[in-house]
């Protein structure tokens, strides 16, 4: 691929989209979806996209309406993607245009600048590494410190992560597989990751949190619906106790009350919880659902927690049943507040 081995040629087009499809690798690429008009745009947090004249996105710019906002996906306002010498560089700036730090939760941490990619003769990203500010190469919240990736055949790539001393680390604390075979669909969305053995590579379950594959469901527009786990014979699996984070269920599905499907907009939405019988379940926090309420803008203005019975529940390890949040006129958060079981603060 040309665009391996030599610098890439900017192109005028540009477009604006109103979401970008979740990933949960760093070898995935961003994908804008829900296209509008610029004049749209301007009345909706959208992301400004500008392309290379080969169709590749050179770089992404996030809005909140006409004003440059750090709200985005990747938590800053713009990144930059350099292609050069078998290597894809992806920079980080804020609304003011100074250097700006990363922030994803399959990294964690706050002081990632730079992902450098080294790539292969077709263009497939092998290796990783990130660096700060100053150029000096960092690890992640997690404590990875270096990426390795093998791309197969099939639409499919093996990722493993590494901490300073080389020793294998996991992918997520959520997802605590060290050797990942990372499926993506026909339009490259995310579809699946699977714990494979490092040696053999064949699919296993996990010693501690019970499962071995995870298969994400996305619709049409690219609208995340929910995930579910398996274990490496086929079936559905209970989540099991790992890390500090919530078990005790097999499927994390959502609905939303939508204002534009095909944009990804909405009024509200809800994660509802299941388990291997499909049956709904109260995970290991006692909650079934999560109730959120969206303004105009997208910002979570509140949201609850309930129990399979349908009761307004307090969240044991957080001590409140649900919060109200404030923003400004940019979309900033500017207050919140705790509430108890009956609908009243108790901050």
């Amino acid at each position: 691929m040309l665009g391996a081995c030599s610098p890439k040629q900017q192109e005028n087009r540009v477009g604006y989209f109103t979401n970008l499809t979740g990933i949960i690798s760093p070898y995935l690429d961003y994908i804008p979806r829900g296209e509008v008009t610029s004049e749209q745009a301007k009345e909706l947090p959208h992301y400004k996209v500008q392309y290379f004249d080969d169709g590749t996105i050179q770089q992404l710019a996030y809005y909140y309406g006409a004003a440059p906002s750090d709200d985005a996906y990747y938590g800053v306002h713009r990144v930059n993607m350099n292609y050069n010498n078998n290597q894809l560089v992806r920079t980080y700036f804020d609304k003011n245009g100074n250097k700006g730090s990363l922030w994803r939760h399959y990294y964690l941490g706050d002081n990632i600048h730079e992902e450098v990619f080294e790539l292969d003769g077709e263009g497939n990203k092998r290796s990783l590494v990130l660096l700060d500010s100053s150029g000096v190469q960092v690890e992640t919240g997690l404590g990875s410190y270096s990426f390795s990736f093998e791309t197969l055949r099939g639409n499919s790539f093996i990722q493993r992560q590494f901490d300073r001393e080389g020793i294998p680390n996991y992918l997520t604390s959520y997802f605590p597989f060290e050797a990942t075979l990372i499926t993506k669909d026909s339009l490259n969305r995310l579809y699946s990751i699977e714990n494979i053995d490092p040696d053999s590579g064949e699919l296993v379950n996990h010693p501690h949190a019970g499962f071995a594959k995870v298969i994400f469901d996305f619709d049409q527009y690219g609208n995340e619906m929910g995930w579910r786990f398996y274990d490496a014979s086929g079936n559905l699996a209970n989540r099991l106790a790992f890390e500090n984070m919530d078990y005790g269920y097999s499927q994390w599905l959502y609905t939303f009350d939508w204002r534009d499907r095909s944009l990804g907009l909405f009024d509200a939405f809800t994660e509802k919880y299941y388990d291997s019988d499909s049956m709904p379940v109260d995970n290991s926090s006692g909650i079934h659902e999560v109730r959120y309420v969206r303004n105009k803008m997208g910002k979570t203005t509140h949201y609850s927690y309930y129990n399979k019975n349908g009761e307004n529940v307090l969240h044991p390890q957080l001590g409140y049943a649900g919060m109200e949040i404030q923003y400004d006129d940019d979309g900033l958060r500017i207050g919140a507040h705790k509430m108890d079981m009956e609908g009243k603060r108790i901050d």
